[in-house]
């Protein structure tokens, strides 16, 4: 990793930690599973499937987030625990 993305893994390390996340790391994009179960899983196990735009049917399909992820080849991921 060169010192450029250290600097900037850094420092969003400590601004998510700083606001309450409780763990941040930087992980290859080819790592991440994306599930086709999770659209049925919303639409029908959560009484508000539908009511907001941050929630399937209103985000990218599975296809579509596994090819937005291999425009990458980085991503943060930051854990946050009782909110």
């Amino acid at each position: 990793m060169d010192e450029r993305l250290k600097r900037l893994v850094s420092k969003l390390s400590s601004h998510a930690l700083s606001r309450g996340a409780s763990s941040a790391k930087l992980i290859r994009t080819e790592d991440v599973t994306v599930g086709h179960w999770v659209r049925l899983k919303c639409m029908y196990g959560c009484d508000d499937y539908g009511k907001y735009f941050t929630c399937p049917p209103y985000t990218p399909t599975p296809e579509q987030t596994r090819k937005i992820l291999d425009e990458y080849r980085h991503a943060m991921l930051f854990e946050f625990r009782d909110i």
